[in-house]
């Protein structure tokens, strides 16, 4: 056969064994229910598209399997319509929870164990099918610490979830040796065992928090640091929070402006003709078409996960006469890009 025959094989042989480490995950609990079908029909769509199409065919799906699903689209349509956080929530968790135990997989297909037994296709193809390893788990690892960066604690608590269902797989093993020596007694055997399931089963997946809490949003900015604890009341009534994913198109070029809108976490990309300009945390935008009445100037892109502050027009100018300093601060930021889209504008002319 051709290496691309062999390869094409190889690749069905690997979304194979990525589907008996998923259900070795399903037989240990380590993950939840969702999780583990998630990981169960990603594993069979690999080899599907590896059988169908080879590399290419795999290397589809890989990429699908990172895109957000349409359960994860339509919470989201119910948050950005009706304001509903729940479940936007769950299927973030359901992301995080998905991504770290791809990544796991994938370690593990790339484990020295794994590589020895793809020996069998040949030198070539075995560094073929480790080179779609890579190049997965890197993919994989960028989705996983765009939210990791975000959500830093839910990530740490996800992961001692994990290490301790580990060491209660570990100590669960260490009851089956010992009972198999004959060491311990049946009824013992049995008590240990149910005392390891019974703490399997009470210990679920943390809650997923999105974290749109106003005024700890406020508190990550340092244009309201030195707000006085009435001044932050009045503030917190007027903004509200917003949560964007990455590509998320937030502001439309040509579109009137009706909000300011203020980075809390994340990181946005303001889009004109050729050029980006990276705004990150405590970075604001929007406020030209406020304060000129012009149309918007460019479209801005979520580059991460964001959390966002939004002050809509209607309280736009109520914000500012009250807020002299913020107001000093915004008008010298607008000034400073409208000077600078100018120049853009005219370098560009000539």
């Amino acid at each position: 056969m051709k290496d691309r025959e062999r390869l094409a094989i190889g690749l069905v042989a690997l979304g194979n064994q990525e589907r008996m480490l998923a259900l070795e995950i399903m037989a240990e609990r380590a993950a939840s229910p969702a999780t583990v079908q998630t990981l169960l029909r990603n594993a069979e769509a690999l080899g599907e598209g590896a059988r169908s199409g080879g590399r290419l065919g795999y290397q589809r799906v890989a990429e699908a399997t990172l895109a957000f699903p349409l359960s994860f689209a339509a919470a989201f349509f119910l948050y950005r319509r009706l304001g509903i956080v729940r479940f936007l929530a769950d299927r973030l968790g359901d992301r995080f929870e998905m991504l770290l135990f791809t990544r796991l997989l994938i370690q593990e297909l790339a484990g020295a164990h794994s590589v020895r037994s793809r020996s069998i296709f040949g030198e070539r193809v075995a560094e073929l099918i480790d080179a779609v390893l890579k190049a997965r788990l890197t993919r994989t690892m960028t989705s996983l610490d765009a939210l990791r960066r975000q959500y830093p604690q839910y990530a740490a608590a996800l992961e001692a979830r994990f290490l301790r269902q580990s060491a209660l797989r570990r100590e669960m093993g260490r009851y089956d040796a010992l009972f198999k020596e004959g060491l311990i007694a049946a009824e013992v055997y049995e008590d240990l065992k149910g005392s390891v399931e019974d703490t399997q089963t009470t210990e679920t997946r943390p809650r997923f928090d999105l974290g749109l809490d106003t005024r700890q949003l406020i508190g990550r900015l340092e244009l309201f640091a030195d707000l006085t604890d009435q001044q932050l009341e009045r503030v917190e009534k007027l903004l509200r929070p917003r949560f964007a994913v990455p590509r998320e198109v937030i502001v439309r070029e040509g579109q009137r402006g009706d909000a300011v809108y203020f980075i809390a976490s994340g990181a946005v990309d303001v889009v004109f003709p050729g050029r980006r300009i990276p705004l990150g945390s405590g970075d604001l935008f929007g406020e030209l078409a406020l304060l000129t009445g012009m149309k918007r100037q460019a479209d801005v892109v979520a580059a991460t996960y964001c959390r966002l502050l939004v002050l809509r027009k209607a309280d736009f100018d109520h914000f500012m006469q009250d807020n002299r300093d913020i107001r000093l601060a915004i008008k010298t930021i607008a000034a400073s890009r409208s000077w600078r889209n100018n120049s853009d504008a005219s370098a560009a002319a000539s």
